[in-house]
């Protein structure tokens, strides 16, 4: 998975006021990266903002991801956070010098243009992972302070923030869930429908494969991931149309094996096969039996099967959010591409 944790902005309108008819506003927002040494072939980063979670991630880029993430402090010179028995983060800010300006957000947003600071964190970072997949001990590690500062942006055409791509209505979706563990990983798949053609620089028709799956330790929260793009071919779907009722998913590494999808005249639906895909911390996980339950679907909605999509990965391999996202706020991977009509 390309991505593990990309800075979202919060929408907000301003304290005490409204925003005009046509306008939304952009809260200021901080946000401090560190870049760490890898470790086991997994790259690691520190993500973290003003009285939010502090975030330790791990991913390769033709494998998994995982996100520990805790509430913790941070500030513009100095992060802290507990993870429990898998460690602890105290780190300093030294920057190098004064924060420098970043370019002008555009003719839609209006607003004092954000600021990037780099430097040197110091003090201990101590980390080890489930059964030692990854580790880290530094005391002395790279990383930015970005921050942005109020942004007022004119909607989208008809008065409305744009959400997304009108294509998400038109396409295919799956997925396959364990009813009632809410800790067990969910998988999905989304493709566009091959006789539309997007205007957009990638092929969205390719078929766009995720699997995730979130644990809660007490003040800990574990969010681990997979990714993968592939043909459409790998996720054919009978018949083409409004009611489809056989898919078949064949997805490439990190995942093996097949799986089937059949929707029975009875109204029950079967979901058997082979499917499996390895995770960060947890090994090879099983994406069928075990009580799993599917759904086909024409156009977007079966592919967020807990009832939200925060991030969905499309085949350019980069990530997709949901919400709009300031370019101050700049994701540990490349850059997540934003809505069309979101600040720039």
């Amino acid at each position: 998975m390309l991505f593990l944790c990309a800075a979202t902005a919060s929408l907000a309108l301003p304290a005490g006021a409204a925003a005009k008819p046509g306008y939304y506003v952009f809260r200021p927002q901080r946000t401090t990266l560190l870049n760490l040494p890898s470790s086991n072939g997994y790259r690691l980063q520190i993500y973290a903002e003003p009285r939010t979670d502090v975030s330790l991630v791990a991913f390769r880029f033709k494998g998994g991801s995982i996100d520990y993430h805790v509430p913790g402090r941070s500030s513009g010179d100095r992060i802290t956070a507990n993870f429990g028995r898998f460690g602890r983060i105290s780190m300093r800010f030294q920057p190098d010098g004064p924060p420098k300006r970043e370019g002008a957000y555009g003719k839609r947003c209006k607003g004092r243009r954000p600021t990037r600071q780099q430097g040197k964190f110091v003090g201990s970072i101590l980390f080890r992972g489930e059964s030692g997949f990854i580790s880290v001990h530094e005391r002395s590690v790279r990383g930015t302070v970005y921050k942005s500062f109020r942004l007022v942006c004119r909607m989208g055409r008809g008065g409305h923030r744009l959400k997304g791509p009108r294509f998400l209505e038109k396409g295919y979706s799956l997925s396959a869930v364990v009813k009632g563990r809410a800790a067990a990983p969910w998988f999905s798949v989304f493709k566009e429908d091959p006789r539309r053609h997007s205007r957009v620089h990638w092929s969205s028709e390719d078929a766009n494969y995720l699997v995730s799956a979130t644990e809660r330790r007490g003040r800990l929260t574990i969010d681990r991931s997979a990714s993968a793009t592939a043909e459409p071919e790998t996720f054919p779907v009978e018949p083409l149309g409004v009611d489809p009722t056989v898919a078949t998913v064949t997805p490439p590494a990190p995942f093996t094996g097949s799986a089937r999808f059949e929707q029975l005249p009875n109204g029950e639906s079967s979901w058997a096969g082979d499917l499996a895909v390895e995770l960060p911390g947890m090994g090879t996980v099983q994406l069928t039996g075990s009580g799993y339950q599917a759904d086909l679907c024409r156009g977007f909605k079966c592919a967020c099967p807990r009832g939200y999509c925060s991030f969905i990965i499309f085949s350019s391999g980069r990530l997709i959010s949901n919400r709009p996202s300031l370019p101050t706020a700049a994701a540990p991977t490349p850059s997540p591409w934003r809505w069309p009509g979101s600040p720039r």
